[in-house]
């Protein structure tokens, strides 16, 4: 088991294949540059939550989630908001795709012994707070990734 990826590398890289996101968007994990002047910037933070939501009866596979944020800094204005409503319509097409790859069964690829059940959003995206001159936004969106896991004996 030693080559295998951590599971937010695996919700990384599976975003890096999101339409919505510009090419050139750099995303970190856990890391939000401060500031939105050359491209945009993704980061993908891990919630503190239980890891393990269940095990079957025989010990052999468990039930796990990996709750995450996914934010972005972007421009912000606050006197006219046509910016702050074309940020907060990327996070909603982002949950879209989100909801139809669950849909379609088009999830993140994870480590042998590894099945993912589901990928969704749990709270669209939203305004988290801005720099002191109003003129860069965090904005967010929270995240959950379910999957089973066969025990490794």
């Amino acid at each position: 088991m030693e080559d295998s990826k951590a599971i937010i590398e695996c919700v990384k890289d599976y975003f890096k294949r999101c339409p919505y996101l510009d090419k050139l968007a750099e995303i970190n994990v856990d890391y939000l540059n401060m500031d939105a002047k050359d491209h945009e910037y993704w980061s993908i933070e891990p919630l503190e939550v239980p890891i393990i939501l269940k095990r079957n009866v025989l010990g052999t596979m468990t039930e796990r989630q990996c709750q995450f944020i996914l934010a972005s800094r972007s421009f912000f204005n606050p006197l006219v908001d046509t910016q702050n409503i074309k940020n907060l319509h990327l996070f909603e097409k982002i949950a879209e795709w989100l909801y139809q790859n669950n849909r379609k069964k088009i999830f993140p690829t994870l480590n042998e012994g590894e099945i993912v059940k589901s990928i969704e959003v749990t709270t669209g995206g939203y305004l988290y707070g801005t720099n002191n001159d109003n003129t860069i936004a965090r904005y967010q969106m929270q995240c959950k990734l379910v999957y089973k896991k066969k025990e490794m004996k």
